[in-house]
């Protein structure tokens, strides 16, 4: 299933798949048409970006600036329930949004799948305003291919953490436990 939904995005298709959070709506991040066609699907605004995953931590690195210290954050969050918004290197400016770019590495054996080629947009698989799916069932956008992986392990979506700055801040509080960041 991973080699035919890869065959999907790489032609510019939208994929919904599952996530170790919620169902994600994916197409080949490098893309800008098909980047362009999930902002369309999910009826989102461009000020509100979306994220992508990737399939390690290396491949990090290929879109954003990670320091020292950032990049053992990383360490302990990924793969997992989080997005980090991090410095965008530029790589893929149509994902960048104020110099600064979303990533997640999913604890999802499927999502290590989808991303050995390319990577994959990861944003909810639900038009914007709406809840996020949980189930197949639950998803309300149109796309070329929907892989039924069963109800989501968590209730929410990933915890948002914004490593771009001095110092990580939670900007949405969802699945992970980013507690760890503040203890001192």
């Amino acid at each position: 299933m991973a080699s035919k939904a890869r065959d999907v995005m790489r032609d510019g298709g939208l994929v919904v798949y599952p996530t170790d959070t919620i169902y994600g709506l994916g197409t080949d991040a490098r893309n800008r048409r098909a980047v362009e066609a999930v902002f369309a699907a999910k009826d989102r605004p461009r000020s509100k970006p979306l994220s992508m995953a990737v399939a390690s931590l290396k491949r990090i690195q290929d879109f954003a600036v990670v320091d020292r210290d950032t990049e053992k954050i990383l360490g302990a969050i990924f793969p997992g329930p989080f997005t980090a918004i991090l410095r965008s290197s530029g790589a893929i400016p149509h994902l960048s949004y104020r110099g600064k770019i979303g990533i997640r590495i999913p604890d999802h054996l499927l999502v290590a799948k989808l991303t050995t080629s390319f990577p994959v947009t990861c944003t909810s698989a639900n038009i914007s305003g709406t809840p996020e799916p949980r189930t197949p069932s639950e998803v309300n956008v149109k796309c070329s291919l929907l892989i039924d992986g069963g109800p989501a392990r968590e209730k929410r979506p990933s915890t948002v953490i914004d490593l771009s700055g001095r110092r990580p801040e939670v900007l949405r509080q969802g699945a992970g436990d980013a507690s760890f960041l503040f203890q001192a």
